[in-house]
């Protein structure tokens, strides 16, 4: 039953498989591939057999939604549906995720038409309030979630780059800890990090192991595993934003996902008057101009951070 498994070893195995030479025009085939392998490096290189679960697709239509607009999105998610579908011809015990999703989450992934559902970034209020909202659940599950919060606006790191992290690629310094990891596109780069979320994080660890980690294994935990994965990471904050608009904190509107914490991290470094270059560098971004839309002035990063804390 797991022959397919063994025989798919690449993308372009899979790709070859189920996406060619299916009678679709040269332009459908090349956006079905661009889409289908967006989601397979989005899953980590996941065979997209397992990746197939409707909690997987939403957080890949989430990610999509912070850097693309909302019909290149439907059309991304209408090619893992021709995938899924092939799937489903070529091995029938196979039960496609478009099949057992929710009805709101059908509707969500073929709106057209944009709402008034903000994603920008976390304002200064929000954060704040979010962070003293999480700091009242002392469980370990509560100061994951501040953890999580917290280290993401600070550090600016995309998903996948906080699940890699390792106690090995941060480093104490005399300004506080600063993480080298390898990030998008296998570049190396080095950041400063906020002292209380790092030492949020140590807490954490704690709580669950009974002792300060060791400066080796993974930083983020879930509640039952080593390693926390990127869909854990997603459905933490997604969870944790409903909380906060529950409690009445964030904007109803507020589409919050790990990408909107990239955002918030822009913007509060920008309005504490990181120049455009230094927050880009902090991002990772390989273009300044992806940065520009949040411009501002310049300052330090220590000092900015001390401004920042809430």
């Amino acid at each position: 039953s797991t022959i397919y498994l063994i025989t798919i070893n690449t993308w372009d195995d899979f790709a070859r498989k189920f996406l060619l030479g299916e009678g679709n025009s040269p332009n459908t085939t090349a956006t079905y591939l661009a889409g289908c392998k967006q989601f397979y490096d989005f899953t980590d290189g996941l065979h997209p057999m397992q990746a197939g679960t409707p909690e997987w697709i939403e957080s890949f239509y989430d990610s999509l939604l912070a850097r693309v607009d909302l019909n290149t999105a439907v059309l991304r998610i209408r090619a893992l549906k021709f995938m899924y579908k092939k799937i489903c011809e070529r091995f029938p015990f196979y039960t496609s995720p478009f099949h057992i999703m929710s009805e709101s989450l059908k509707r969500k992934l073929k709106r057209t038409k944009q709402d008034d559902s903000e994603r920008d970034s976390l304002t200064d209020q929000e954060y704040k309030d979010l962070l003293k909202y999480l700091r009242r659940d002392k469980s370990l599950k509560g100061l994951q979630d501040y953890a999580i919060i917290r280290f993401g606006v600070t550090s600016g790191m995309r998903a996948a780059e906080l699940v890699a992290l390792e106690w090995s690629n941060i480093e104490k310094t005399e300004a506080g800890y600063n993480a080298t990891f390898t990030g998008k596109g296998n570049k190396v780069r080095t950041i400063q990090l906020e002292v209380e979320a790092v030492q949020v994080i140590r807490r954490a660890h704690k709580a669950k192991y009974g002792s300060m980690p060791t400066f080796s294994g993974p930083v983020f935990h879930s509640l039952t595993t080593d390693r926390m994965g990127k869909s854990g990471v997603h459905v933490r904050v997604k969870a944790i934003a409903e909380a906060g608009k529950a409690a009445g904190i964030l904007r109803q509107n507020l589409l919050v996902s790990t990408h909107v914490l990239r955002h918030t991290c822009a913007t509060r470094l920008l309005d504490s008057g990181i120049d455009i270059y230094t927050v880009s560098r902090h991002l990772g971004h390989s273009n300044v101009s992806t940065t520009d839309r949040y411009l501002h002035n310049r300052a330090d990063l220590t000092a900015a951070f001390e401004r920042m804390s809430a």
